[in-house]
């Protein structure tokens, strides 16, 4: 019976850090160059968020910072992942709401668009090798 209320209590706390946002991590990914993405975050998170920046790797891919709201500090941590044709930006801010976290994501991409311009695009699926420019397959060779 013990065991039983461990349990229930146990999911409960995780049920109610999940309901709050506390420890959640935000992810978009864009399609600029990773070095365009980390100088554009770090000028983001200084200057337009008004962040403390507390540690930077360009080459690991993270920024740590301090958010102040409302008189108190939070940590945060900004990574960047290289993808194929992507940069995917995980945004986690301590003991805040995840809807937060998806507001910075938003306005980050925001000034990507207004310092970069339109992202690239993605790019097209490889044709397959035995299909030439018109579409019709060419035909297997014995």
């Amino acid at each position: 019976m013990i065991r039983r209320i461990a349990i229930a209590t146990a999911v409960a706390a995780v049920l109610a850090g999940s309901a709050t946002g506390a420890g959640a991590k935000s992810q978009r990914s864009v399609h600029y160059a990773y070095d365009q993405v980390f100088s554009t975050a770090v000028r983001f998170l200084r200057i337009d968020e008004g962040d403390t920046i507390t540690e930077t790797n360009r080459e690991a891919g993270y920024i740590l910072f301090t958010l102040t709201d409302d008189g108190k500090e939070y940590s945060g941590a900004l990574e960047l992942v290289r993808r194929d044709d992507a940069v995917a930006i995980f945004l986690r801010l301590a003991k805040r709401p995840s809807y937060m976290e998806r507001g910075m994501l938003a306005r980050l991409e925001q000034k990507l668009r207004e310092q970069l311009g339109r992202p690239r695009r993605e790019r097209p699926a490889p044709k397959p090798e035995n299909q030439p420019e018109g579409g019709t397959p060419k035909p297997s060779s014995p």
